[in-house]
């Protein structure tokens, strides 16, 4: 891709950020920017490093950087000089920069870019097995997609791009990337396509040893994914108990953070409705 493309970009996108960073009032307007401001920031960095990177830069991927910065430059315009800046064009689009929350989500169903972040989350090299690219890079990347997989059009895409792949090798907690992973991953564990991929790549085993050992947020967001796959498939709740989830849970519920404690509460009810069931039906 034409390097003067992505620095045009990530002009665009500094300028934007400094612009909103120096409003002051606090309508609603504006904070709906500082929404947009989180989504660009993480893809700001990524984007910054894909200078030097070997990504193969297709067409679909082109057209959605030249889109986004078209969208960053009319919300710039926005700010600037209010709706009747835009263009005739603009204004015909799915509104960019006339609802600041239609810009984020012209920026959300951008899928092309899924396949480059996913790149940024799984750089890596053979030699010795070691996971390598940049922690912040990785960071980053996970930062974006669970803020593209809010909308929730976005999760399947994100799933068959194989994301669910990289997460559960990042949750090795020598990768320092365990919590974003688990977020993510709890995301993606409301869709059936999630919950079937996370199963297929082993990832019951890790989200339980994450619900012992895992920091307060990794076992809220260990314990949501696992709610996910117990509620919805009786063959993954029977994967979670043979993992040996319940004395974790048990744990969780009792001292862990208040969303933490209700989902594992809510599990550990659901396992005991499955049993008396089952005693029921053998009466």
């Amino acid at each position: 891709m034409d390097r003067r493309s992505i620095g045009a970009l990530i002009n665009s996108i500094s300028r934007l950020l400094h612009l909103v960073s120096c409003q002051t009032s606090k309508t609603a307007a504006i904070n709906e920017f500082k929404c947009i401001v989180g989504m660009l920031k993480p893809l700001k960095c990524i984007i910054d490093e894909a200078f030097g990177s070997p990504f193969p830069w297709d067409e679909r991927l082109v057209t959605a950087i030249e889109e986004l910065d078209m969208a960053v430059n009319e919300a710039r315009d926005f700010l600037e000089k209010g709706p009747h800046s835009l263009s005739e064009a603009a204004k015909w689009r799915p509104a960019y920069a006339i609802c600041p929350c239609a810009f984020v989500n012209s920026i959300a169903i951008c899928c092309p870019l899924i396949p480059f972040l996913l790149f940024c989350l799984s750089l890596r090299v053979q030699s010795h097995d070691m996971v390598t690219g940049t922690l912040r890079g990785r960071k980053d990347a996970a930062t974006a997609l669970f803020n593209l997989s809010i909308q929730h059009e976005n999760k399947a895409r994100i799933v068959q791009a194989g994301a669910v792949r990289y997460l559960i090798l990042l949750m090795d907690p020598s990768t320092g990337m365990v919590d974003k992973s688990v977020a993510l991953l709890a995301n993606l564990s409301t869709i059936h396509e999630g919950r079937v991929v996370i199963v297929q790549e082993g990832g019951i085993p890790l989200l339980v040893e994450t619900l012992e050992t895992g920091t307060q947020r990794g076992k809220e967001n260990a314990a949501s994914a696992l709610l996910q796959l117990s509620i919805n498939s009786t063959k993954f709740c029977s994967l979670v108990l043979q993992e040996g989830a319940v004395p974790p849970l048990i744990a969780l519920s009792q001292f862990g953070t208040p969303r933490a404690r209700e989902k594992a509460q809510q599990i550990l009810s659901h396992f005991r409705s499955l049993r008396e069931n089952t005693v029921r039906k053998a009466r």
